[in-house]
């Protein structure tokens, strides 16, 4: 099965448990930043918060979780799309920033360095989470 019309995946990588927990790691991580982005207006460890901003690191930080928890290579698609989504929107965010008007999601570039990370880490786990069946020796 491709996963994001990559068909040559690696799977049963031998660190595939290490990705689902950096995975699970990323997707706290976004938790909190978007519980205390929204619980503290301004600026958090460099960072300033807005509610898109602080929406977005919730959704896909629970979704990074919730995959977690699933396992298996649900859990291996749902991280790559996510992380695909994040660096999306980090290009859209980009691409409007400089422009008020525009910049509808009303991020700056230490927001966009946040999804960048996370997305990437989220492509990871994906990529080299999937698991297949065990040969037999």
């Amino acid at each position: 099965m491709a996963m994001l019309g990559l068909k040559t995946l690696p799977v049963n990588h031998r660190l595939h448990p290490i990705y689902r927990i950096l995975g699970v790691l990323v997707g706290l991580l976004l938790v909190a930043l978007g519980i205390v982005g929204f619980l503290v207006s301004g600026n958090f460890l460099g960072i300033p918060t807005s509610a898109a901003f602080c929406g977005i690191c919730l959704v896909a930080g629970a979704i990074y979780i919730a995959a977690a928890g699933q396992g298996r290579n649900a859990a291996a698609e749902a991280n790559a799309y996510t992380g695909a989504v994040l660096i999306l929107l980090g290009l859209v965010g980009m691409l409007t920033m400089h422009n008020a008007g525009s910049n509808f999601l009303d991020v700056t570039m230490a927001d966009l360095v946040v999804w960048f990370v996370a997305g990437m880490t989220g492509l990871a786990a994906g990529f080299y989470g999937r698991v297949g069946p065990v040969p037999a020796h």
